[in-house]
């Protein structure tokens, strides 16, 4: 799947990484996903997307159901936690389910690409799954299938209406493509989707993606700036039409454009992982108009490097365009990594990286964005041993500097006198809401700018405490009228007092790092403690916010 490894070997320490010290802050996960019953050459990770508050990874050569049949696996967004394992149920081992993976509300797609099934061998298949009980909805296969079509290649989803891709479809010539289009509640097939030029080897399907009325697909081996200089198109949702062609403005021939596509809006964003931004296979990424199909911004990383596959995933999410170098160096040779741009302006905000990556982890193999939330996959990594896989949960900028858990909500059954809050506030006070713990500016030990806010309380005074873990595997424990979910090693930081002037709303603006001896590579976990004494709904006379995790950086 990867070019051969350079011989560059690193230490795993984030610490020792002189070369990333520039402009661009640099953050690390709020949750690391691994599979319950994960095992070496599983390559969790392979394929990753996220949606509300669930996130799903497909591990496609777990052999849950023989050889490579492949997994997929549901995560809380919040926890970390594992929901479900997903199978189709008439798996077989070769199948490869996982290799692509989707999520839209309350639907899960899954691709098995090399699914043998009455159209032949390696006709491919996908699956629909409910999210929340894990049942296999319907599979999907086209009405023109033949073997090798590798139908399941790529997959989306979005409302009513999921994308599935064959790269290997030959209508068009022998590994022209195509993608086929499919109402998710019936399981019709809408419309097939072909290259209006197609042409052999083009592999139009390698990668897709939809959002509202409008499809992109990748083709990544089309010729038209060059051999293999790749290209991606744009089609009606409603009529199957192709809209527009998109190319490079400084297409070259082997750059593989289209290798990677995303949309959300008005926006697309494909990604030519061998393109020679800065030097030999950097790669870039582009950003495109949908409606007029012209290129709004070339994105290059700062720290672009020969060989880093930068391009090779690509998620967008209102203005967060994420994008992987699924084989820079920067936490040892291979090791990946992942950044983050502003889609508007097209500067560069972040770079992403694994506070336990190493050499040859591939982090960035796949990646995905909703809401804030940034889900990527690193499917070399040994987590669970050699190519096992894991999967990285962030927060961007716009989400801020940490995540939020332990909630007191109507999900949780732990609040002490059945006086559950609102979706992520804390147990109910006396006001019938729960508190709520946010946070801004950032995880930066140097900057020393993060701000702790506690709103929706009553009318007294509280205090600010940090802790060295999760309390309950972040569950919590009953503690007065709330949940005590930070502990170990606690800290006060401040008191406030919290009145109808401010609204009930108090925030912390002392330096909490060093207020709390947290220092760069550090968890901490905060929490707000607060009287309710007007009307306490379990007579206690005290309550707590949710907790809210920072992972601390230089």
């Amino acid at each position: 799947m990867f070019p051969a490894s350079r011989t560059l070997s690193l230490s795993k320490s984030i610490f020792a990484l002189t070369a990333l010290l520039s402009s661009t802050a640099i953050s690390q996960e709020s949750f690391r996903l691994e599979a319950s019953d994960g095992a070496p050459e599983d390559q969790f990770g392979r394929a990753v997307a996220v949606s509300g508050d669930v996130a799903i990874v497909g591990a496609h050569l777990a052999d849950k159901s023989g050889y490579d049949s492949g997994a997929a696996y549901l995560f809380d967004v919040h926890t970390g936690e594992e929901l479900l394992e997903l199978s189709p149920e008439d798996a077989h081992a070769g199948d490869e389910f996982g290799v692509s993976v989707s999520i839209s509300g309350e639907l899960a797609l899954v691709g098995a690409h090399y699914a043998e099934n009455s159209q032949g061998h390696e006709a491919g298949c996908a699956y629909l799954f409910d999210v929340e009980s894990g049942a296999q909805l319907l599979k999907l296969t086209p009405s023109d299938q033949d073997a090798g079509d590798a139908f399941g290649r790529s997959v989306a989803i979005h409302g009513d209406v999921a994308i599935v891709g064959a790269f290997s479809d030959n209508q068009g010539g022998q590994d022209a493509g195509a993608a086929y289009l499919f109402d998710v509640h019936s399981g019709a097939q809408l419309f097939k989707l072909m290259a209006s030029d197609a042409a052999s080897f083009d592999s139009f399907g390698v990668s897709v993606a939809i959002s509202g009325d409008v499809a992109i697909v990748g083709a990544d081996w089309d010729d038209d700036n060059g051999a293999s200089s790749g290209s991606a198109y744009l089609f009606d949702v409603q009529t199957g039409a192709e809209l527009s062609k998109l190319t490079a403005s400084d297409g070259a021939p082997s750059a593989y454009f289209g290798h990677s596509v995303a949309i959300d809006g008005g926006r697309a964003l494909v990604g030519a992982n061998r393109q020679d931004g800065v030097t030999w296979d950097s790669g870039a990424a582009y950003l495109f108009d949908v409606v007029t199909g012209q290129e709004t911004a070339t994105l290059i990383p700062s720290d672009a490097a020969a060989s880093d596959l930068f391009g090779w995933s690509v998620a967008l999410s209102g203005d967060n365009a994420v994008i992987s170098a699924c084989l820079a160096d920067h936490l040892g040779s291979n090791s990946g990594a992942v950044y983050l741009f502003d889609a508007e302006t097209g500067a560069e905000l972040e770079e992403l990286i694994p506070s336990d990556g190493g050499a040859y982890d591939s982090f960035g193999s796949s990646v995905d964005a909703d809401q804030g939330l940034i889900v990527i996959g690193a499917n070399f990594a040994e987590v669970q041993g050699e190519r096992s896989g894991a999967a990285y949960l962030f927060g961007s900028s716009s989400a801020g500097p940490g995540q939020a858990f332990c909630f007191g909500d109507e999900l949780m059954t732990s609040c002490p006198c059945g006086n559950a809050g609102g979706a992520g506030e804390g147990c109910a006070n006396d006001t019938g809401a729960g508190a709520v713990l946010s946070a801004s500016g950032s995880a930066s030990v140097a900057a020393a700018d993060l701000v702790l806010s506690a709103s929706q309380l009553t009318p007294g005074p509280g205090l600010f405490f940090q802790g060295d873990h999760a309390v309950q595997g972040g569950a919590g424990v009953a503690f007065g009228d709330g949940l005590r979910c930070a502990g170990g090693g606690v800290v006060r930081l401040e008191v406030g007092f919290a009145n109808a002037a401010n609204q009930f709303s108090v925030s912390s603006t002392n330096d909490i790092a060093a207020k709390g001896g947290a220092t760069a590579g550090e968890t901490k976990l905060y929490q707000f403690w607060y009287r309710d004494s007007g009307g306490s709904p379990c007579g206690t006379g005290f309550n707590l916010s949710n907790g809210y995790e920072v992972i601390w950086s230089l």
